[in-house]
């Protein structure tokens, strides 16, 4: 008997939160929200007036766990196979850890609650999704992309090294020929020396004359 009303109750609800009327109010507070969270960086907005947005961010807070358990009442265990719900829940569920002890730290990340628009407004949600789809084909972009990287990596050091093998060759080979050079120098001005002490000593003593025929042919 009870399961008939509570369905009608839980349909109503459903239809009351998803209304065009209170998604934007909550768009709306999401937006006041972060602005909230800018102005408590600030010290001088909190000396002034920091009771104030202490006040407006817990009752923002407030709207948005009332809001989160509408939700859960009128989707029951549908709520948790959606993905957006489940990060809605998570990100109210860290605003609410306590401002000291261990898990005061995980409180920092209260600015995700701006984050919140990409599951209010449906166009950013497609986007995003869009964005998580082509996250495997960037995937196989990166890893062309790192092929590529080690195949010309390898044809560099290839060539690095064929460069210094030529290098050490021409070397050699260099090396070789002016060894050869002073060699060869070093023959050429051995036989000039030899040379020029055959024909200093061919100076010093000149070779006798030849007889003259025509008078010994007249004797």
């Amino acid at each position: 008997m009870n399961t008939f009303p509570d369905g009608k109750r839980r349909q109503r609800v459903r239809a009351w939160v998803e209304q065009p009327r209170v998604q934007n109010g909550i768009i709306g507070l999401i937006l006041v929200n972060a602005a909230l969270l800018g102005l408590e960086t600030s010290s001088s907005a909190m000396a002034a007036a920091g009771g104030l947005i202490v006040l407006l961010d817990r009752a923002i807070l407030a709207v948005f766990v009332g809001e989160i358990a509408l939700r859960l009442y009128a989707h029951r265990a549908a709520f948790w196979r959606d993905p957006w719900s489940v990060f809605d829940f998570a990100v109210v569920a860290i605003a609410l850890l306590p401002a000291t002890g261990p898990l005061a730290v995980l409180r920092a990340l209260r600015v995700l609650r701006v984050l919140r628009l990409l599951t209010m407004v449906p166009s950013m949600r497609r986007v995003v999704g869009a964005l998580l789809a082509a996250i495997p084909g960037l995937g196989s972009i990166a890893m062309v992309l790192l092929i590529a990287y080690i195949i010309v990596n390898a044809m560099q050091s290839y060539t690095e090294a064929e460069q210094r093998d030529t290098k050490r060759a021409v070397e050699a080979a260099r090396e070789h020929i002016e060894a050869d050079l002073h060699a060869e120098m070093r023959s050429l001005r051995d036989e000039i020396r030899v040379l020029k002490s055959l024909l200093s000593g061919n100076a010093s003593n000149p070779p006798a004359l030849a007889p003259d025929r025509t008078a010994s042919e007249r004797r």
